[in-house]
């Protein structure tokens, strides 16, 4: 759990460190822009403010043009063609037209600028107070106008610092969001990996319970088994016991019985005085049956009275025995 957590923590401050950094880096690609679409808004201003001059300078130019045609009647700048709603006799369009310092004005009927050009020069001699009043006025209308575009780009400036502003706002308030819904998702995976954890442990407890159960159970019927078993050796040897009792009963009734004769035939017992009649004679076996007489290999009737001594008693079965061995010795 301690794991998990510290897991989750480091998680959560890679994912910062990442919205951290992708944040500045939107920002940063931000304030390019806006830096780069104020450079460009200053030199389309700059451009503008040239193009503006020359329209004023233009203007101006025409503006004094027609001061000086005005002047000049009946005669314009280029020709002897009579100006529109005069009534000029034929015979004087043909004249140059006067200037007006005394020299006369050049005739370019392919490009009256020039014209026009040459009549600005020719006010060089223009008396002072008109020239600087016209300058004054002049530089007049280029300090408003340059005051008017201060304004205008002070203006445009603190709208883009305010739109940056209101831009940056929004970008922390997307990327608190942001980091906001990570965490949530984040937590939320965390309880997710947790509940299949302890999902996990509680199946394998169930299994490990289940298993011992099982395990019980199996011991249990063992256990039985082992129990009911053991009974039935103990029976077996009871059963057994008692057998082996009455079987040494009925050996010792029978070898009473069959005195004075040995196991295997007439043969008597050394130190009994057997009638020689009965030498030949069949001996009764221990068991009831008749014991086989085979002189010719008295291992196989030795074989028969070991097989019937299995019912005798331990001292009778080693005395019978050891006699045996003895006489097949001699």
């Amino acid at each position: 759990m301690q794991r998990a957590r510290e897991e989750a923590r480091r998680m959560e401050e890679h994912q910062q460190a990442a919205d951290l950094r992708r944040v500045s880096e939107e920002q940063r690609r931000r304030d390019l822009e806006l830096q780069q679409r104020a450079e460009e808004e200053r030199r389309r201003q700059a451009e503008w403010k040239r193009a503006a001059e020359a329209d004023q300078l233009r203007r101006y130019e025409l503006q004094l043009r027609e001061q000086l045609l005005a002047q000049a009647r009946p005669y314009n700048s280029w020709g002897a063609q009579p100006l529109s709603g005069l009534n000029i006799a034929p015979s004087l369009q043909g004249q140059q037209a006067p200037s007006l310092l005394g020299q006369p004005a050049p005739l370019n009927r392919r490009d009256p600028v020039d014209d026009t050009r040459t009549i600005l020069e020719n006010l060089v001699g223009m008396p002072a107070e008109i020239r600087e009043a016209r300058r004054e006025q002049k530089r007049r209308e280029y300090e408003r106008r340059e005051r008017d575009e201060r304004q205008r780009a002070a203006e445009r400036e603190r709208r883009d610092l305010l739109f940056q502003d209101e831009a940056r706002l929004r970008e922390m308030q997307r990327a608190r969001e942001e980091a906001r819904r990570m965490e949530e998702l984040q937590q939320a995976a965390d309880l997710r990996r947790v509940s299949e954890e302890q999902r996990r442990r509680d199946l394998e407890l169930e299994q490990r319970a289940e298993e011992e159960r099982r395990h019980q159970a199996e011991w249990k019927r063992a256990a039985e088994a082992d129990q009911l078993r053991r009974y039935e050796l103990q029976l077996r040897e009871q059963l057994l016991a008692q057998v082996e009792a009455r079987r040494r009963e009925e050996a010792m009734r029978q070898l009473q019985q069959a005195r004075p004769y040995n196991s295997w035939g007439a043969q008597p017992l050394p130190g009994l005085n057997i009638v020689p009649s009965l030498q030949d004679q069949q001996a009764p076996s221990l068991l009831g049956q008749p014991a086989p007489l085979n002189r010719c290999d008295p291992v196989d009737d030795t074989r028969t009275i070991l097989e019937n001594l299995v019912g005798m008693p331990v001292e009778i079965r080693e005395a019978v025995l050891r006699r045996t061995y003895r006489d097949q010795s001699h």
